[in-house]
């Protein structure tokens, strides 16, 4: 018979192991929870607004939501803490139906990330989402805002916006940007093609919903105003494409001023990433994303030639944002497709403000080495 939700009195049996496991999990499910187990081992997982005093505590809250877990809350990628069953049921925000529809669609944009990018993310293949009563609204661990290096994506659940996502999921049976954009800095975080933090995840999002039909935004939100229906995809990605260069004419669109940081949700580079597959098409990106593992692709070695009081800190990192164009540029077959949008590459020129970078970041060489 299957389990209710709320039981978290689970019957628990030892493993080969000597560890804990879920005897109510079927044998797919508690293989999911064990590799999670594994992949988390015995780094410091702690969130933003972690309620837990001490690294000890926090290990042994995991270990208690892993060992109790609902079976509802266990997809083939993804596994939810138990926290998150206080928003499940009757009379709660999510019925059962609408969490596992939810959980499932979760999953097909994990799948569809590997899809584009050939691989699952660097630090393991699955992921926890926790659920805290403090600190930001969310974030990965992945990011400056959290402490440690494993798959986790954190949630408080005391923040406004909390609630709009489980209401868009419950009306609108949306997938939720939120959750797809933390899923995606999941897959981002320290690739070798990883330009910035937040400047790619728009074109990532936007595969998994042109290639899912129930993937979508839902009702959106004051960051993302549209709500995105894969029947319109090539529609919606110019628009959003539109709205950069209208924002930009504007004056109220930040670039960044670091390629590291100092963005906002509407990063130039994003949208323009995100333009630009209507000019190179999908397999493009998955040649690109592919070619930093299987070396098909030898990349300019970049020297910089400013003087001492031109040089830019994160210059590393703006070779490394070069070098990804120049591979989009290559495997697209289309020499000078880069300026071939309606603003004539001027977005990608701000990214690479000021203009010292673009004057005097030169390729030398092509080689086989890889600038990290």
């Amino acid at each position: 018979m299957r389990a209710g939700i709320g039981g978290i009195s689970a019957a628990l049996l030892m493993n080969d192991a000597g560890a804990q496991t879920n005897a109510r999990l079927s044998p797919e499910k508690a293989a999911v929870v064990e590799q999670l187990r594994k992949e988390l081992g015995n780094m410091l997982v702690r969130c933003p607004g972690d309620d837990t005093p001490t690294q000890a505590d926090r290990k042994q809250q995991i270990e208690k939501s892993l060992n109790t877990v609902d079976p509802i809350l266990v997809g083939k990628n993804i596994v939810f803490d138990v926290k998150w069953l206080e928003f499940i049921g009757p009379g709660k925000a999510l019925s059962q139906q609408q969490f596992e529809a939810w959980r499932d669609r979760i999953d097909k944009v994990y799948n569809s990330y590997v899809e584009l990018m050939g691989g699952t993310p660097r630090y393991g293949t699955k992921v926890l989402i926790d659920l805290q009563p403090r600190g930001s609204f969310v974030s990965t661990s992945n990011s400056a805002h959290a402490h440690t290096v494993r798959n986790l994506i954190c949630f408080n659940k005391n923040y406004f916006q909390f609630q709009r996502i489980l209401s868009d999921v419950a009306k609108h049976n949306s997938t939720d940007m939120t959750m797809m954009h933390e899923l995606a800095h999941i897959f981002e975080a320290n690739q070798m093609w990883s330009i910035s933090r937040e400047a790619i995840l728009e074109p990532i999002m936007a595969f998994a919903m042109e290639h899912n039909r129930d993937i979508h935004y839902g009702s959106g939100s004051a960051s993302q105003p549209l709500s995105w229906r894969p029947t319109k995809g090539d529609q919606h990605r110019m628009n959003r494409y539109n709205l950069a260069v209208e924002q930009y004419k504007k004056g109220t669109i930040k670039y960044y001023a670091s390629a590291a940081g100092n963005h906002s949700n509407r990063d130039a580079v994003d949208l323009y990433l995100l333009g630009l597959v209507d000019k190179v098409g999908w397999d493009t990106y998955k040649k690109t994303f592919r070619s930093y593992t299987d070396k098909s692709f030898k990349p300019n070695i970049y020297t910089y030639e400013g003087t001492k009081d031109e040089k830019i800190s994160d210059l590393p990192l703006r070779i490394r944002a070069r070098d990804f164009f120049d591979r989009i540029e290559h495997f697209s077959g289309k020499p000078g497709v880069l300026r071939t949008l309606p603003d004539r590459g001027e977005l990608l020129d701000r990214f690479f403000s000021p203009k010292v970078i673009e004057q005097n970041l030169k390729p030398i060489s092509n080689n086989t080495e890889i600038i990290r």
